[in-house]
């Protein structure tokens, strides 16, 4: 038989100012709530917990969190709970964030996920709907999971389409690439330049989404492109665009460019490259800039270059650069071009 008693003794403890009153209260939810029907947690108990809900204190949201599959199923449904389910999301505690996909993931596959997902879409919290993502390996279908994704691309918020960057390795590759193709065109310079983080090893990278990202009107864009091409399955293609992004307009570019090219070339001998006759001249024009950190990645380029041209490269081709380095470069860019040899 329950203890009402105990029950009201629990329910005052919410009300009590003490910390570890409250904190009592939340750790016996299941007793709380266990005598009572789904109609008197719907009407009754979730809009007082909700209400009461400390978002501040972590250890309280932490124990709701971890009583969410038993107060759905005493609420009969998801979707009463959802209220709650937004409050602890925006509480933005890290540990009750990961609670609550674990509680929700007794849910896989559940229509009732999808439904919750849909009325977190319509939160006001820019934090709730951010955290959606981790929530749609549990959705219903493929299908559903991509409708709740395209959503997501148009949201008024940054860090929820952000979110949704940050998904995309984890989706199929034909969603991801879709998906991608309409990031692409984001008002915000940080999520396209985030692309090239997260898709470089799509297979159809380098014809759907790369010369996109070349053409970017923002230089940290084009610099993330040619900082992450080294992480791609196509390490000759790789090379072909660092190639071309050493003659970008913006020194950080080339910079980014020379170093992808270096290792490339360094770390991939037996990849084809036969850009090295075409890239070898403008070397000696890019190193009269100033900047000390270029000056090196196009000494360390060119040796990359030389080294891996083998004999297709003739030594009269290479002759114009060091002479051109040790005639009119400071001396601790002719060590660094010494140490380098």
């Amino acid at each position: 038989m329950t203890d009402l008693k105990a029950i009201n003794r629990l329910v005052n403890a919410a009300l009590d100012p003490s910390e570890v009153a409250q904190a009592q209260f939340a750790a016996n939810i299941p007793t709380v709530i266990a005598p009572f029907s789904p109609a008197q947690i719907r009407d009754s108990f979730l809009p007082f917990l909700t209400t009461w809900l400390p978002k501040n204190n972590k250890t309280i949201t932490l124990s709701v969190a971890g009583h969410l599959p038993k107060i759905i199923q005493a609420a009969g449904g998801i979707a009463p709970v959802s209220t709650l389910i937004e409050g602890l999301i925006s509480s933005e505690d890290p540990k009750t964030l990961e609670k609550i996909t674990e509680s929700l993931n007794t849910f896989k596959n559940d229509s009732m996920i999808d439904e919750l997902i849909t009325r977190l879409l319509l939160s006001q919290y820019d934090t709730v709907r951010s955290f959606i993502p981790k929530l749609l390996p549990i959705v219903s279908s493929d299908s559903t999971r991509l409708k709740f994704c395209q959503t997501m691309v148009r949201d008024k918020a940054f860090v929820v389409r952000f979110a949704l960057a940050q998904y995309l390795p984890s989706l199929p590759q034909k969603e991801m690439l879709a998906l991608a193709q309409a990031l692409i065109q984001d008002p915000q310079l940080r999520i396209r330049a985030y692309l090239p983080v997260v898709c470089t090893k799509l297979p159809s990278f380098y014809e759907d989404l790369a010369p996109q990202l070349m053409a970017d009107a923002d230089w940290s864009v084009r610099a993330s492109l040619a900082t992450q091409i080294i992480n791609s399955e196509n390490k000759e293609k790789a090379a072909m665009i660092a190639s071309n992004l050493i003659g970008d307009s913006v020194w950080q570019v080339k910079l980014c460019a020379l170093q992808s090219l270096t290792k490339l070339l360094t770390q991939e001998p037996k990849i084809k490259y036969e850009n090295g006759l075409t890239v070898l001249p403008g070397l000696s024009d890019l190193i009269a800039f100033p900047q000390n950190s270029l000056k090196t990645a196009i000494i360390d380029c060119f040796f990359a270059i030389a080294m891996h041209g083998g004999d297709s490269i003739p030594i009269d081709k290479l002759r114009p650069f060091v002479n051109d380095l040790i005639t009119n470069q400071q001396p601790n860019v002719k060590l660094h071009f010494l140490n380098a040899i």
